[in-house]
């Protein structure tokens, strides 16, 4: 650009002979490209004006030339602002931030010690010098539903009348370590693990092992954590319509209420005693197991997707990291092995071991 305002100034200079911008190293005498091109050097780096000649420093006689000045300066304060930006966005780019959070390699289906059935993950930021500012985390499943209604506009199967297609669903999991109502934060300078409960309201759980006594979901991303705790109710009474916590509670209502209505000599449809006892084998919630598990998860295609999100320290940029798992990559029945050293460092290739549950419950 210093090149090509010096040839403007060239030609403003020596538009109107009679007339002495002073520019010019003699008077009079318009000024050659030498000297054009220090002029705009000094005016795009503003370092201030040395004129040759006895020419004024507002070229009161030239308007051309001030209009062509106020041009260059406006344009190299443009061009400043850009290449500064461009810089600085180049050298703080937070996306290679976001190779450094690790995942583990393989991801768990296990048993935990209340006997629920959890799917879990582990992440650790290797550059724990620096930690990740409002760490959070987030797992979705894209799961493929299966549908067995016709669909008209595929021409080669109108004659079919029942074909199996899919219909991709991105799901969020809901989470308990960390937990989700307060945002899943994560201190990720040590390796933490983060882990969901497969259970009725789980898209990983298959439909036929779903207790059908629990309240629907109605499209909202529900937990039977928050039932168990007493955040909310989740398992309503067929007769009365009171809702309560967990199964247990439920059946301790109906059998009291049993007892109630035998002391009162009642019996028949509408009572309580026709739900039966608890005992019986189809009021159970099924349990699925591994094996179940791993089969609705082949049959759907699901494939579990963890996201970690951050601000970075150094550059106060926001990044993601993803990891992906298909169900190839999920052990089941194993938990992850402790990987912190006796000097308290993480090893890296504990890290991302596992551990069988059985053969551990064995040797303890």
């Amino acid at each position: 650009q210093m090149l090509i305002f010096a040839l403007i100034y060239v030609k403003v200079d020596s538009q109107n002979p009679n007339i002495d911008c002073g520019l010019g190293v003699v008077t009079g005498v318009p000024i050659n490209f030498t000297g054009a091109f220090a002029f705009s050097l000094e005016t795009s780096t503003t370092v201030g004006y040395t004129l040759p000649g006895s020419s004024m420093a507002f070229f009161q006689n030239c308007p051309y030339l001030q209009v062509t000045i106020y041009f260059q300066m406006a344009f190299c304060m443009m061009f400043n602002a850009f290449l500064f930006a461009f810089f600085y966005n180049r050298i703080a780019r937070c996306e290679a931030r976001a190779t450094l959070v690790i995942f583990s390699n393989k991801a768990v289906m296990r048993i935990d010690s209340t006997g629920k059935m959890v799917l879990e993950i582990q992440v650790y930021d290797s550059d724990s010098k620096h930690p990740v500012v409002e760490a959070h985390v987030r797992l979705y499943i894209v799961h493929g539903e299966i549908d067995n209604t016709p669909d008209p506009s595929f021409q080669q199967l109108r004659d079919t009348p029942s074909f199996v297609k899919r219909s991709e669903n991105y799901i969020p999991l809901r989470l308990f370590r960390p937990n989700d109502e307060f945002n899943s934060p994560l201190f990720t300078s040590i390796p933490s693990r983060v882990i969901h409960h497969v259970d009725s309201y789980s898209p990983l759980m298959p439909p036929q092992y779903k207790d059908e006594t629990i309240l629907p979901t109605f499209g909202l991303p529900l937990r039977e954590l928050d039932s168990w705790t007493g955040n909310r109710e989740g398992y309503p009474c067929a007769i009365c319509g009171e809702t309560y916590g967990t199964h247990e509670r439920l059946w301790k209502h109906i059998r009291y209420n049993q007892l109630m209505e035998q002391s009162c000599n009642m019996s028949g449809v509408g009572t309580h005693l026709s739900l039966g006892s608890n005992n019986d084998e189809e009021t159970k919630p099924k349990i699925p197991t591994f094996e179940h598990i791993r089969e609705f998860w082949l049959k759907t295609g699901a494939e579990l997707v963890a996201i970690v999100e951050g601000i970075d320290p150094l550059t106060s940029g926001t990044f993601q990291a993803l990891q992906s798992y298909q169900v190839e990559d999920v052990v089941f029945g194993a938990k992850f092995s402790p990987c912190f050293t006796d000097n308290n460092l993480v090893d890296f290739d504990l890290f991302h071991n596992t551990v069988d549950q059985v053969s551990e419950k064995k040797n303890n």
